[in-house]
């Protein structure tokens, strides 16, 4: 009975390291992704768009977009970045086309939130 229950969780313990390896694998193809997309040159939107619509496959590409920043929408989202309070600033960004885009600016400190105090450019 003992022999039986070690060669059961032998098999199961052989599968979880085997599930291990291969989900390894996978994640470090994906990371590599991530990092040849976040370092490719900006592309046009509609270039973006016409290939999220054949395969949907656009996350972590730069993308380029020209239009009229909206500051009055600027909205604030609490977080925090090398151990310091502040917040995540996005701000809408009407296009040339009409359409609207949510640009993430960044993160600011706590004590820069009004966009007054914030250096200009």
């Amino acid at each position: 009975m003992l022999l039986i229950l070690a060669l059961a969780l032998f098999v199961i313990l052989v599968g979880l390291g085997t599930w291990q390896v291969q989900r390894l694998h996978w994640k470090e193809g994906l990371l590599q992704t991530i990092d040849q997309r976040t370092h490719s040159a900006p592309r046009p939107l509609a270039e973006l768009e016409k290939q999220f619509a054949a395969t949907a496959d656009v996350d972590y590409t730069p993308v380029t977009v020209t239009g009229t920043f909206l500051h009055h929408g600027e909205r604030h989202f609490f977080a925090t970045w090398e151990g310091a309070s502040g917040f995540d600033v996005f701000t809408p960004l009407q296009l040339d086309d009409g359409r609207f885009v949510l640009i993430n600016r960044g993160f600011v400190p706590y004590d820069l939130k009004d966009a007054a105090k914030r250096p200009q450019g």
